[in-house]
């Protein structure tokens, strides 16, 4: 059992209440006691009900229950009694003070199989295998009212706040719900594609109906109509993306045919892009933060901002005939390539999105591309170990390795001013070609495979890193030699590139500050302070500020995307939820 202070979010207590389930906690109406109650072993049907002190943390009372699972529990009102009610049907007054024991208790006839008590204590609904669903008195057992019956079985129960409603989840993606002023007229409807897990009812009749895979459902209990939808909670945020100006972030999440575009300031919904396609695979800004592209299986749509902030679609960039690896912009957003399985680089001009133009065809699929600074030259290399050069405006392909690889190539990067393209030679080697020469020179240094390039603004450095090895490497193009190692650990360490000044690498975890190791602030010799760099340990949970750790998430988020834009982090996890921090003041914004 676990306790927040809700001002702060920090966790204040944690204690272990029972080998087992936990089926129900609740406070006392002063706030200064908490019960659980549940299951105390997987193989025993008996159970125990643990109270302890908010204000020390220390254990108040250890109730035995021998009849069942504990599945609902609840204060009665002042501080001294609590109520329970097990899976068997059993229903228990107990005191806490002065001396811990059972008052008295009573059996429900049928056996209940679920139960939830008012917040007060003063009434408590049991459901029965049947679909019967009554309501008690809870210390004398009296028989207050029976609401009309279920047509399947309940798997949740909860009253409204004011007790004049209560509200069920039930088997066949149905919700219930009863207004106890007319007991005998249930009301049901549909929760969505997938099973309600839990429910609940507030006091002016909107019942909210939580569905495992399907988000968050509000609905009318009088129309029994949906008055609104939030699926920010579908499982896995598979990315995050700030704009290029930093004042947008994009998100996509598992199995979604949307993007959503937040204004990360304020952690409001600007807007949600539909798609037709299932599955987003990931979301690229253009450099010029006016052109958004998300990325599904075999296609590519493009959103465009107009001058008042709204996106609209701008067309979808079909053709390829198997799973898209890469897209990029041009530095100008005037063009975009993309690489796909089906062994094509294709090419459109956002001026005819609909236009495709297949620059040059691989026998096998095309990992990575590139555009150089200017945009006159595209990048590609394949699994068939070729690594070729198109000149868009000479309209020429140059083969720079004539297939005499050993190993497929998984990662390009061209030089700012157009000279050199580097690409891994092997799992663990560097190539760096002089494009006019077509000649090359090799690096070593790495002990597992290369996943991704990129040269520093001047063209004197090449960085270059291993995901598995959590290391990236520097080498200076001048001396041709190792510059620097920067050693990140579980940081996601694929390089999107250098900041325009060379003094830090974008990753896709974060920003690397090079003052923040010993051989980085030795290759930036006097150069001025660099200022804090934030990134993330994803295995750890950690935001690192200056590679120190900062701020931990909860053991129960489990980051999987991350983007960083100054001093702000955007985390998406697992469960669906999307943590914008700003770290300058340690203050968690949304």
């Amino acid at each position: 059992v676990r306790v927040w202070d809700i001002v702060t979010g920090q966790p204040k207590y944690a204690w272990d209440a029972l080998e087992g389930y936990i089926w129900s906690v609740a406070f006392s109406h002063d706030g200064r006691l908490v019960a659980s109650g549940g299951e105390r072993t997987f193989n025993s049907e008996d159970s125990t009900i643990r109270v302890w002190d908010c204000m020390t943390g220390k254990g108040v009372a250890e109730l035995n229950e021998a009849n069942g699972q504990v599945m609902a529990i609840s204060f009665l009102p002042g501080r001294s009694e609590i109520a329970s009610a097990t899976h068997q049907g059993d229903v228990s007054v107990w005191e806490i003070e002065p001396e811990p024991r059972l008052r008295h208790s009573w059996a429900t006839e049928p056996p209940a199989c679920r139960s939830s008590f008012l917040v007060d204590g003063t009434q408590l609904a049991c459901a029965f295998a049947d679909g019967k669903v009554q309501i008690y008195q809870p210390e004398t057992g009296a028989l207050l009212t029976r609401l009309a019956r279920c047509p399947s079985a309940i798997k949740e129960l909860s009253f409204s706040s004011n007790g004049q409603a209560l509200v069920c989840a039930l088997e066949g993606n149905m919700v219930g719900f009863w207004s106890l002023r007319e007991p005998q007229i249930f009301r049901s409807f549909d929760s969505g594609r997938t099973y309600s897990c839990a429910v609940a009812i507030s006091s002016n009749g909107k019942i909210v109906a939580g569905s495992v895979g399907d988000g968050l459902r509000v609905y009318d209990a009088i129309t029994a109509v949906s008055t609104s939808r939030d699926d920010t909670h579908r499982p896995e945020v598979t990315s995050v993306t700030f704009s290029p100006s930093g004042d947008i972030l994009a998100s996509s999440s598992k199995d979604s045919s949307y993007i959503s575009v937040w204004n990360p300031s304020t952690g409001k919904l600007i807007q949600r892009l539909e798609n037709n396609s299932i599955n987003v695979e990931g979301t690229v800004f253009g450099p010029n933060g006016k052109l958004l592209a998300f990325i599904s299986e075999t296609s590519v749509s493009i959103w465009k901002k107009s001058d008042r902030g709204r996106w609209f679609s701008h067309g979808t960039l079909r053709g390829n005939k198997d799973k898209i690896k890469d897209v990029s912009f041009s530095s100008d957003s005037k063009l975009i390539a993309s690489a796909s399985r089906d062994g094509t680089v294709r090419l459109w001009t956002m001026d005819e999105p609909w236009k495709c133009h297949i620059l040059e065809r691989h026998n096998e699929p095309v990992n990575a591309i590139c555009f150089s600074q200017d945009g006159h030259l595209l990048a590609s290399v394949s699994v068939d170990r070729e690594v070729n050069i198109i000149d868009l405006y000479a309209r020429r392909l140059h083969n720079m390795n004539h297939g005499n690889l050993s190993f497929q190539v998984t990662a390009v990067a061209l030089s700012p001013n157009r000279d050199m393209l580097a690409a891994n030679l092997g799992k663990t080697s560097v190539a760096v070609w002089n494009i006019s020469q077509n000649t090359h020179r090799e690096f070593h240094g790495h002990r597992n495979a290369i996943t991704s390039l990129a040269f520093s603004p001047d063209g004197k450095h090449l960085a270059s890193s291993s995901n598995v090895e959590g290391s990236i490497l520097i080498w200076d193009l001048q001396e041709w030699r190792e510059a620097a190692r920067l050693d990140v650990g579980d940081v996601q360490n694929d390089i999107v590139g250098f900041r325009h000044d060379g003094s830090c690498l974008k990753v896709n975890g974060g920003l690397l500050s090079l003052r923040d190791f010993p051989s980085g602030r030795l290759l930036l010799g006097s150069d001025p302070d660099t200022g804090r760099a934030l990134c993330c340990d994803m295995r750890g949970g950690w935001i690192l500020d200056c590679m120190e750790k900062t701020l931990r998430f909860p053991p129960s988020r489990s980051p999987i995307s991350i983007d960083v834009f100054g001093d702000r982090v955007a985390v998406g996890d697992r469960d669906g939820y999307i943590s914008i921090f700003k770290i300058s003041s340690g203050q968690k914004l949304v």
